[in-house]
């Protein structure tokens, strides 16, 4: 296989967490396409809450959690020397559409964050309640935090086996299948332009 890898950091730069929170069978290994229903808590500015459908989550057994399936995707489309985008189906994709999410780095966009670490890594791995039945997990990234995803971690690239040399871009969004409330909703992908060569071998 030949893999391109590259590191994606997602920001939260609105004025509230992203928190999902949801429920599954306590002490259970399920198959891995099988869903989970997911809620996202929206907090109000006066203390409040409500909490919405926000998608699913499916476990991932390579990693040994579960992914949320509408935090981030990556997609590769052929281009031309000046960038359009050519075609109308990408190349390739990412495998790893789905995150855990957690407050890794602060002062992302050289903006100093607004809000305390809230939602720890490896937390976001565990159940934050459980009656022996039911797990529950919660898991965010609070307002003036980021996550990130370095390209070591398994699933972090697309493979391009077969794809012939050339200019490509590099499509990466956040909640890209707009399952998420948020208080902006287009500043959610950015393009990298790239240029894979001797993609046909030595």
């Amino acid at each position: 296989q030949t893999c391109l890898r590259f590191d994606q950091v997602v920001a939260n730069l609105g004025a509230g967490p992203i928190e999902i929170a949801y429920d599954v069978p306590a002490g259970a290994t399920p198959a891995a396409d099988v869903p989970f229903p997911v809620a996202q808590r929206v907090y109000e500015s006066d203390g409040s809450f409500t909490d919405r459908p926000g998608g699913t989550v499916t476990y991932h057994g390579v990693h040994g959690h579960y992914h949320y399936s509408s935090f981030a995707n990556a997609l590769l489309w052929r281009s031309d020397a000046r960038g359009a985008k050519l075609g109308d189906t990408p190349v390739a994709a990412s495998h790893k559409v789905s995150f855990c999410m957690a407050d890794i780095r602060i002062d992302t966009w050289g903006e100093k964050g607004d809000g305390p670490r809230k939602y720890y890594a490896p937390d976001c791995l565990f159940p934050s309640t459980s009656d022996g039945v039911t797990d529950q997990y919660r898991q965010g990234v609070n307002n003036g935090w980021s996550d990130v995803y370095d390209c070591y971690i398994p699933y972090q690239y697309i493979e391009v086996t077969g794809v012939a040399s050339g200019h490509y871009r590099l499509e990466f969004c956040a909640d890209p299948f707009n399952e998420l409330e948020e208080e902006r909703e287009d500043n959610n992908c950015v393009v990298n332009h790239i240029r894979l060569s001797g993609m046909e071998g030595p």
